[in-house]
């Protein structure tokens, strides 16, 4: 049973020998890389803590306002 197992591997690993041998990242990019502030853009939408920050601002000025009194 050892050889079917061998055999079934190495016609698996024939299957991928193209992927194997290949450079990354490409020499040739289709797009050029987009910097930072594009890709930021992009992922806004999704910020996890969506008005984290303003809701920080609004504790610190009522607390501010409490100590005044």
């Amino acid at each position: 049973m050892e050889k079917s197992s061998e055999v079934g591997k190495s016609q698996e690993n024939n299957k991928y020998q193209d992927i194997l041998k290949t450079q990354w990242p490409p020499e040739k990019r289709l797009r050029p890389q987009m910097n930072l502030q594009e890709r930021a853009k992009i992922f806004l939408p999704f910020a996890a803590l969506k008005g984290h920050e303003e809701n920080l601002e609004n504790i610190a000025f009522s607390k501010e306002i409490s100590l005044i009194r």
